[in-house]
């Protein structure tokens, strides 16, 4: 290639990379170290003659004006006869000159310029140039570029790898883990300066690790770099416009504009990238981002403007996003300002929605310091709207003491004047249809907090007629669907769920339609419909996998849901799976009652591994012996604790805790005092609560249960010698689940059957999961089955946790989409997602997004 072209900024290693490369050639490579004072056209060409003469080719090129050649053209340029004897001598030569121009930045010369630019575009046979520079040079590089004669090199192409920075960390005795050093290479995004830096610094201290991501200003330290090669060379606006855009993630010319109110922001930018200096552009060149180091150096910097300032920048921040559209953006800043009236005023234009419902919960800092901001005396019609929009997201937000407050502050009717005839406008505020959306809103997460279906189902019915806000009523119907199912009434849980996803789907809500699909299926696997949870499920991750950002309670239930199906079929690879992903999500949830469950979930996978003792310190354990409400579920608690102390022996102790117990729920209280009449040998007691259950129809008992009961009644029959009515019950119980490919009934009851089974070789053959002898030689978990080598504690963790943030990109690697693709749906710039993504590439230690995929797979988190 005629031209090779190695841009990048300071530090980047430009000089070493050449240096090494010409010291592997056998033949003389014509080298010009270039500074400022060579910016004329004697001083370059003298230096062109002294590299040539080093080169050993003196002989030809020792004065262009001596006695060796003489010009056609007596006024012809020093460039202009460097050219021409230089073209003599490459005639006869066997093999390509390289001729390198080190630091060509430094050069506008016009003269010189003017020669390098006829040679770029004329190039002489035999000549192979190699410029390193900051920034583009003023030749007409495109034209090259089009005419196919230009190689490239950008920062991103000259930065350190893995292999090299450990070679770097080896030669300086620093010993890092992969993930360390993974860390390491993220944050400096391969920048030789800064990791040769950084490893300067680490060399020889006790804990290398530490120094990862320390940040300093100090002699010698990255800080001090960035600010002599960086921010020394710029214009005093120039950098005040750097360090105040630092409060964004992204940048464009307008929203500099708009945060350092001046008007050149574009040209700022444009700049900034064209001399590489640590600032990238996305393709459409629209969007910039600052080198995470840079940015670092940048806060730091930020951090000496006075608070006055900083609030200026935020609010400034705020209201450049909230007029493009950016609602999400524009909440951040206007909470990091302090501004509470753009906050929530942007709340009630459909910020909240965007913040808490359309794709879950977003991390929002600084959101309870605005439900906790004083209350304003309820005078107007705008305070009475505000009060109940922080009511709202306080309700959303998981802070319900505050939204209890908020909602007897709205309760509170102004009295009537006093003054005959005088109506009191604010008699008619509680009607207004926003305020009366967002206290309906705040009512039905209180009411579905305490654990109450009839309040739940009166706040919803108020937030449906409240206007047509269709996001809160695909919310409400959800919300009622839920609390329904909690509290057993599965019939009338299920429209109510299909509703909300149906009406979620119309009005582009993925979180909302994920977080149904997820309770429609823990609903159809409680009824032991495999195929219905199944399919509701993989719907779900389809939404899920469209969507990958979603996080928190919305995604809960879809993995608690693919949990209860994996240990209805006995699966416990899946099971384990499937739990991990849902604490996951719980993590960022504060549904407390999708907590519950889950707990309740690990507490049976316990008793069918045999583990009594570790379910029993599960379900007695403060997270759930202390929550009063709960629905139905505190109650299946109780009935849990009374199954175990059956299984360790004490069932009359049983009989007493049950007799006491306040319970509203059908049919698992029958099969409870059932286990223990049949250890006390009480048989025809408990063949009687069994029977009631098995032809109970309002309501029938859940296929699960009734397999329970079948199964019970088989162990009763055979405990009591009655061959062949125990073996009748067993052939209905195999027949009854092995349609669904239900397991976990026959896992709890085979200890007490293999008996039997081992006399009927017929029943042991059709016998659902390995036979009950088999099972202490098949997992650590008698009973369950392992059906992939998967280790069953979990995947190990990670050295460094993914960002909510860095999740969701993650989640969308596993489509089909592009880098673009994905910066359009999560309205970020591809700059922004590639800074993510080098995060998680880092994290999970893959250099490839199949590899990210695979780990990520092998970790659980998608």
């Amino acid at each position: 290639m005629p031209l090779t072209l190695i841009a990048a900024g300071p530090g980047w290693g430009k000089t070493v990379l050449l240096s090494e490369w010409a010291e592997h050639r056998e033949d003389p490579v014509v080298w010009l170290s270039l500074d400022p004072g060579d910016d004329h056209e004697e001083a370059f060409w003298g230096l062109f003659r002294a590299a040539m003469s080093r080169a050993g080719l003196a002989t030809e090129l020792t004065d262009v004006a001596g006695d060796h050649h003489t010009p056609a053209d007596p006024l012809m340029s020093s460039g202009a006869l460097a050219i021409e004897v230089l073209s003599r001598h490459l005639e006869g030569r066997p093999s390509p000159l390289v001729l390198v121009l080190d630091n060509f930045h430094f050069i506008s010369s016009i003269e010189v310029l003017e020669t390098i630019s006829s040679l770029i575009l004329n190039p002489l046979p035999n000549l192979r140039m190699v410029m390193a520079v900051r920034r583009d040079p003023l030749l007409p590089i495109h034209r090259v570029r089009v005419a196919g004669q230009l190689a490239e090199l950008r920062a991103r192409d000259v930065a350190m790898d893995a292999p090299e920075i450990g070679r770097l960390l080896s030669a300086h005795g620093v010993d890092l883990s992969t993930q360390q050093q993974a860390t390491l290479a993220t944050r400096t995004e391969g920048w030789a300066a800064g990791l040769k830096l950084s490893v300067l610094r680490m060399e020889g201290r006790d804990d290398p690790a530490a120094f990862i991501t320390e940040f300093a200003l100090d002699q010698g330290s990255i800080g001090e770099y960035l600010t002599l090669e960086v921010l020394a060379s710029q214009t005093v606006e120039t950098r005040h416009a750097l360090i105040r855009t630092s409060i964004a993630d992204e940048i464009c010319g307008s929203l500099v504009n708009a945060i350092t109110g001046g008007s050149d922001g574009d040209q700022v930018l444009q700049r900034l990238a064209q001399t590489n200096s640590f600032v990238t552009t996305d393709r459409e060149g629209v969007w910039y981002r600052y080198h995470p180091l840079l940015l670092e150096l940048l806060k730091h910097l930020r951090a000496n403007d006075s608070p006055e300032m900083q609030v200026r920048l935020h609010r400034r921040a705020a209201h450049w996003y909230d007029e493009h559209g950016r609602l999400m953006d524009g909440l951040r800043h206007a909470l990091n300002a302090g501004d509470w009236s753009h906050a929530l005023d942007m709340l009630q234009r459909g910020g909240l929605e965007v913040a808490f419902l359309r794709n879950g919960r977003q991390p929002l800092e600084g959101i309870d310091r605005l439900v906790d901001a004083a209350s304003p005396d309820l005078t107007s019609l705008t305070a009475f709207r505000t009060s109940a929009i922080r009511a709202a997201v306080a309700g959303l937000a998981g802070m319900t003491a505050r939204a209890r407050s908020l909602l007897g502050q709205l309760r509170a009717r102004p009295d009537s004047p006093d003054e005959p005839g005088v109506e009191d406008e604010r008699s008619g505020w509680a009607d207004d249809a926003t305020a009366a959306a967002f206290v309906g809103l705040a009512e039905l997460m209180l009411a579905y907090r305490d654990g109450d279906l009839e309040a739940v189902e009166e706040a919803a019915t108020r937030l449906e007629s409240a206007g047509d806000r269709p996001l809160l009523i695909a919310t409400a119907k959800g919300v009622v669907g839920a609390a329904r199912y909690w509290s057993g009434s599965i019939s009338a849980a299920e429209p109510a769920l299909r509703a909300s996803v149906e009406t979620a789907v119309g009005c582009g809500a993925p979180a909302i339609a994920i977080g149904g699909l997820g309770m429609l299926t823990m609903l159809a696997a409680t009824q032991g419909k495999t195929d219905v949870a199944r399919q509701a499920a993989e719907q779900g991750m389809s939404f899920l996998r469209s969507s990958p950002g979603i996080r928190g309670g919305s995604v809960a239930p879809l993995h608690l849901g693919y949990a209860h199906l994996a240990l209805l079929r006995g699966d416990l690879d899946a099971y384990r799976g499937a739990m991990r992903r849902t604490n996951l999500e719980l993590d960022t949830s504060h549904d407390h009652t999708l907590r519950y469950c889950a707990g309740l979930l690990e507490a049976k996978a316990l008793t069918l591994a045999g583990q009594y003792q570790q379910a029993q310190d599960l379900l007695s354990s403060d997270s759930l012996a202390s929550m009063a409400n709960g629905f139905n579920l505190p109650g299946v608690r109780q009935i849990l604790l009374s199954e175990i102390v059956v299984a360790l022996g004490r069932p009359a102790t049983a009989i007493k805790s049950l007799a006491t117990m306040e319970l509203n729920v059908p049919h698992l209280p029958e099969l409870a005092h059932a286990r223990a009449d049949l250890e006390l040998g009480e048989f025809d007691r408990a063949e009687k609560r069994i029977r009631r259950v098995v032809s109970s129809s309002a309501p029938a008992a859940p296929l699960p249960v009734l397999l329970d009961a079948v199964l019970l009644g088989a162990i009763v029959a055979e405990s009591r010698g009655e061959e062949a009515a125990a073996a009748e019950a067993v052939s209905r119980a195999i027949d009854l689940g092995t349609v669904d490919g239900l397991v976990m009934p026959f896992i709890e009851a085979g200890p007490r059957l293999g008996a039997l089974l081992g006399r009927h070789a017929v029943l042991a053959a059709r016998w659902p999961g390995p036979p009950p002898e088999a099972r202490a030689a098949t997992t650590t978990r008698p009973g369950l089955v392992r059906q992939r080598s998967v280790d069953p504690t979990g995947p190990a963790e990670l050295f460094e946790q993914l960002t909510e943030r860095e999740l969701s990109v993650l989640r969308w690697l596993t489509t089909t989409m592009t880098i673009a693709e994905i910066a359009d749906e999560l309205f970020v710039s591809i700059n922004t997602v590639k800074t993510h993504l080098a995060a998680v590439y880092r994290k999970l230690g893959a250099a490839k997004r199949r590899e990210a995929i695979d780990r990520a797979h092998e970790l659980q988190l998608i």
